[in-house]
């Protein structure tokens, strides 16, 4: 045998050697096929969800709609993605997909830093049902960031489902007042279902506290059929319970609550007092004005003098107003205030000079204000006479009421009133003009005198 031919056969056998080996990699037997490549359409079909071109991202979610079986995973990574655009959108996908299993991921949108993701989070949890989230809101209910919380009061809200009464009562303990207030919201419009699922659970539970809460809870309702419930702890022995009660009965009016609350106004303890006051200008008897007017004349407890101001105010009871316009001296604040607002509501003349009166009340001048605009041109002629207080402030707090009534019968004092050399006062009285006249020359006196020549 020849070298040539012993190369050639050693050749052979080293090419027939390394076929076989690269078979063997591939894990190729006989008969065996190599395992295909799979190629990733999630991972950047999700990243063209950064696009600022809307349509070509509804496209894309489109897309990944139909092929949300094979791209959940890649949907709810996406929530983790650098850009909030994803993020928002991968929240967005989730809540129209559809699946529970994604509810852990919308959990972590809903506690993102950016508020856009937060939202689209909730309105995604919105579309399962109370049952399918309640672990997740459960979770979320007990994040450490307030306005996560909130959202997720804003979530139970939406789904409205009485099912959802234990965690909204957990949640009337939370620490920020923004979640309570948000909690009250939704029991609110809990309707008959929630309403008794709140009764029942404060005839079982034994915490004072948590029915405390319970009892401002059934207030927030407005549903009379809470009421027989706050009459009987009205009439009780625990006195934090009782002034919930009552306060609560300021939410619902309902004959029922009447002869407790006028009862009530007598109580020894002040709070109560307060929002049994309260609660009677919400009912309007007028068995209530000769009780209320003692409250405010001879009581020794501010709030309890401020709320009943406030009652008799809703009441506007002719009986009251002497009184109401005696209050205006009161060295409290808080009673000032409430009596300037109960004023407000008697549109007769002989209110009108009193609550001008209160515009050199700092402490209360802006309620003035609010007073005296509500009883529109009742006040034109008091406040065109205060155009020419010597103390600023009342001048141009003066001009402020004339711009909102409306009455164009004070656009000649008016200009003649930018004469004074205050700025405040010019700046006022030539806002007022121009609310009343539609023109704008400013704080330019012969501007507006040479105006008013040609529009007398």
């Amino acid at each position: 045998m020849s070298v040539n031919e012993r190369e050639d056969i050693m050749r052979n056998g080293w090419i027939t050697l390394s076929a076989s080996l690269f078979v063997a990699i591939l894990g190729g037997c006989a008969g065996e096929k190599p395992a295909p490549v799979k190629v990733d359409v999630c991972g950047p079909l999700v990243e063209k969800l950064a696009q600022e071109d809307m349509k070509a991202v509804d496209g894309v979610m489109a897309e990944l709609l139909q092929k949300k079986g094979e791209c959940l995973d890649a949907v709810k990574k996406a929530v983790g993605h650098s850009s909030v655009q994803v993020r928002t959108r991968a929240a967005e996908l989730l809540g129209r997909v559809g699946d529970p299993a994604g509810l852990d991921a919308l959990a972590t949108a809903m506690k993102d830093e950016d508020p856009k993701v937060r939202a689209a989070a909730a309105d995604a949890m919105k579309k399962f049902t109370f049952a399918q989230v309640s672990g997740v809101v459960e979770q979320l209910l007990g994040a450490e960031d307030f306005k996560v919380r909130v959202v997720t009061v804003g979530v139970l809200k939406e789904l409205n489902d009485p099912a959802s009464i234990p965690l909204l009562i957990k949640a009337l303990s939370d620490k920020h007042g923004g979640v309570r207030n948000a909690v009250y919201e939704v029991i609110a419009g809990i309707g008959p279902a929630g309403v008794a699922g709140l009764l029942k659970e404060y005839e079982s539970t034994t915490s004072e506290a948590d029915r405390r809460m319970l009892i401002v809870a059934l207030g927030r309702t407005k549903d009379t059929a809470v009421v027989d419930t706050l009459v009987k702890v009205l009439q009780g022995e625990e006195i934090r319970l009782r002034n919930a009660a009552a306060c609560a009965m300021s939410d619902i009016k309902d004959p029922r609550t009447v002869e407790p609350l006028l009862a009530a106004v007598q109580d020894a303890n002040a709070p109560v007092r307060a929002c049994a006051a309260k609660a009677l200008g919400t009912q309007g008897d007028p068995r209530a004005v000769p009780l209320l007017i003692n409250l405010l004349q001879k009581d020794t407890f501010d709030h309890v003098k401020a709320m009943a101001a406030y009652a008799l105010g809703k009441l506007a009871d002719d009986r009251a107003m002497a009184v109401l316009i005696k209050g205006l001296k009161d060295d409290a604040r808080s009673v000032r205030y409430h009596c300037v607002a109960a004023l407000s509501n008697y549109a007769k003349p002989n209110v009108v000079a009193p609550l001008a009166a209160m515009l050199a009340d700092e402490e209360v001048r802006a309620h003035a204000v609010a007073s005296l605009v509500k009883l529109g041109p009742l006040s034109t002629a008091a406040m065109v006479k205060s155009l020419k207080n010597p103390d600023a402030a009342v001048a141009a707090a003066s001009a402020t009421v004339l711009g909102r009534i409306g009455d164009r019968t004070a656009v000649k004092s008016l200009v003649g009133a930018l004469s004074r050399t205050e700025t405040n006062v010019q700046q006022q009285v030539s806002t007022a003009l121009r609310m009343l006249t539609g023109q704008n020359f400013g704080m330019d006196a012969a501007a507006w005198t040479n105006w008013l020549k040609d529009n007398a």
